[in-house]
């Protein structure tokens, strides 16, 4: 069962108005300094639980020490996301070097104790300067996070989100982070059925359960959105997709049901490069300004092609990613996602960001800014 207690809320959302946000993971010093010279305001970090505290009590806060004094430094602020169990968290053999990740420790759900006392810990390191955190990543997909729905409602949002808010009254619980697809393991068979054949919602079932199951304890809704253009992006975030039916509603169809008023942030969106994807880097930098220019349609109600707006409570969007990863898959293909070469060089999309945040305005301190009440977005 769901424990019906009542959740300690953050404060009023502080900053609504700065979307320019990208996936840094654990990028260098260097490379944040690239994503402020763009303008970027908002870097997520990656908290990987079994890295920092690969023994029980024994922690190493080196590299995120260093991430976070770097962004302070630099003006950025920073979302973290915390996830990923280190095997001492866990029961039962597991080996996260396996082939299979049924068999790894770090997506297992883990001891709800160990899972709150790291959070505890976290949270009063660095809750003095990072506000927005949250609890785990995809985690409706297996390889991610091996647990139910109602495992990760019960054992990793709703504490998690009692641990956070008891020890930083003005720190912002996030999720749940899921990946918008189909395919994904929870809810698989679930969903519509027609024509003799059943279209499954899979994420879809999932957000408005975990909304309507735990909606209190999640103070800024996250998604995961990879669309073919940043068109069909916003057009199935507002209106869902169809095939002669509408079987899947779209995320603002869901939150305004589910959630209304809170706000909605998309964390991971992007359109890769070749050689590891499909678009040219000046494709994907026109992708990148295209979103940028219906976001701000979108946030006034102006976006011609959907009569679902305006969609103010969509404030930031993550850039999915900072940085092409170094390293191939295992089946020996690039990833090259980023707004920068892996050897830091710029891409085109680094300089479309630059140029979507001096047409759409920065994120500027005002003379009566407060320290959790200081950006706000200069239209121009």
């Amino acid at each position: 069962m769901i424990p019906l207690l009542l959740p300690l809320l953050a404060p009023a959302q502080a900053f609504p108005d700065c979307p320019y946000g990208v996936n840094a993971h654990n990028a260098s010093d260097d490379q944040l300094a690239l994503a402020a010279d763009a303008g970027i305001h908002w870097v997520r970090l990656d908290v990987n639980w079994y890295q920092v505290e690969a023994s029980e009590g024994s922690y190493d806060w080196s590299t995120l020490d260093r991430f976070v004094d770097t962004a302070d430094d630099l003006g950025l602020e920073v979302f973290a996301t915390v996830a990923y169990s280190p095997e001492w968290a866990v029961s039962g053999p597991c080996d996260d070097s396996a082939a299979d990740d049924a068999y790894w420790c770090h997506n297992r759900l883990p001891d709800e104790g160990a899972w709150t006392n790291f959070l505890s810990v976290l949270v009063a390191r660095y809750g003095g300067r990072v506000k927005h955190w949250g609890l785990w990543n995809e985690p409706n997909l297996g390889g991610f996070f091996s647990g139910t729905r109602d495992e990760y409602v019960e054992h990793i949002l709703i504490p998690g989100s009692d641990t956070i808010h008891g020890a930083c009254s003005d720190c912002y619980v996030l999720g749940p982070e899921l990946a918008n697809l189909r395919s994904a393991d929870w809810d698989a068979d679930e969903g519509v059925c027609a024509f003799d054949e059943c279209i499954f919602n899979g994420w879809e079932v999932s957000l408005t359960e975990i909304l309507d199951d735990a909606g209190g304890y999640i103070d800024i809704v996250t998604h995961h959105k990879y669309s073919d253009s940043a068109e069909e992006m916003f057009d199935e975030l507002l209106d869902g997709q169809w095939l002669y039916i509408q079987y899947m509603h779209g995320v603002k169809e869901i939150t305004d049901a589910h959630a209304p008023g809170k706000p909605v942030w998309l964390t991971e969106y992007g359109f890769e490069t070749s050689p590891g994807g499909d678009f040219t880097e000046a494709e994907a930098a026109d992708e990148l300004t295209e979103t940028y220019a219906i976001l701000d349609e979108v946030g006034d109600g102006s976006w011609s092609e959907s009569t679902n707006t305006p969609w103010p409570e969509l404030e930031v969007l993550f850039w999915y990613d900072l940085v092409d990863d170094p390293n191939l898959s295992s089946d020996g293909e690039a990833y090259t996602w980023g707004l920068l070469e892996s050897d830091d060089t710029p891409k085109e999309a680094w300089y479309a960001m630059e140029d979507a945040v001096a047409r759409y305005g920065g994120c500027v301190s005002s003379e009566t800014d407060t320290d959790t009440d200081k950006i706000g977005r200069a239209h121009v």
